[in-house]
């Protein structure tokens, strides 16, 4: 288990949120002076430059810090070496055979990922699903979101750009405190799948509750608490990165970048049939 490992995910992931103001921001102002073409080309060649930039960063950081570069170009005994350090902080005591070195240690970056074993395990089942229903919500109210303000709550299309970016920066407030409190949880003795299943809980339900409250007939026609309610409910959505996020971690160190990959094919559908749903 990697200390504070809850904040340091929802941190990285909390970009998405930074991402989605970023794009809300840009969108308008692109169709304007130049079509809606333009936020397709702009968005891919923004990707193109990062991910070039980030080619360079790597080349920087095998000059200046090659432990570093290590983790990013030899995962598997990256993480040995990492687990083994946490491990020893936090008082636990291995063997030196238990902890894979030399030429065991970089054959665990070449063994082939079990992914037949993966979608048999009930737990990377209910990973998938949990990423199915969270997405279905982001993917939907996403798509949406702005048709809602303009149709229903009859806001203007340039205010309703600006409300749209109301849901994203409740997200970045949520991430930021769903982390170090899962993280204080742990801390305190608290056992790992109970305070992943209670942060994603609270991911799920809240949002369930704010947005019943949102189709209630005093809500509906009061467009400030409309906002309110959908906003504080995509909000505590984002609890989910330190729940669903950090479970594949949880469940494997050394392939938790495939069991998210998975998940995350899981979660990708609800964009595909949700909106038309």
């Amino acid at each position: 288990m990697f200390p504070h490992l809850s904040y340091k995910l929802s941190f990285i992931f909390g970009g998405l949120h930074v991402g989605s103001i970023l794009g809300l921001l840009a969108c308008p102002w692109l169709i304007h002076n130049w079509g809606w073409q333009s936020v397709f080309f702009s968005f891919g060649a923004s990707g193109l430059l990062w991910a070039a930039w980030f080619q360079w960063l790597r080349g920087s950081w095998q000059r200046h810090d090659p432990q570093f570069a290590a983790l990013l170009q030899d995962y598997g005994p990256a993480v040995a070496t990492q687990a083994a350090h946490f491990a020893e902080q936090a008082g636990r005591t291995r063997s030196a055979e238990a902890q894979p070195t030399g030429p065991a240690a970089a054959g665990l970056a070449t063994q082939p990922i079990p992914y037949r074993a993966f979608l048999r395990s009930r737990p990377v089942q209910a990973l998938g699903i949990t990423h199915f229903c969270h997405n279905f919500l982001h993917y939907t109210m996403l798509a949406w979101l702005p048709t809602y303000f303009t149709s229903t709550l009859a806001v203007d299309l340039a205010h309703a750009a600006q409300t749209a970016l109301l849901p994203p920066l409740a997200g970045i407030i949520a991430s930021a405190t769903a982390g170090p409190l899962a993280d204080w949880l742990i801390s305190r003795g608290l056992p790992v799948p109970r305070v992943r299943k209670a942060i994603q809980g609270t991911s799920f339900l809240a949002p369930l509750a704010l947005l019943l409250l949102a189709c209630t007939e005093h809500v509906v026609h009061d467009r400030t608490a409309s906002v309110a309610c959908i906003t504080a409910a995509l909000g505590l959505s984002s609890f989910s990165l330190a729940g669903l996020y950090c479970t594949p971690q949880d469940l494997s160190p050394k392939y938790a970048s495939a069991l998210l990959s998975m998940s995350n094919t899981a979660g990708a559908l609800p964009g595909v049939i949700g909106v038309t749903l």
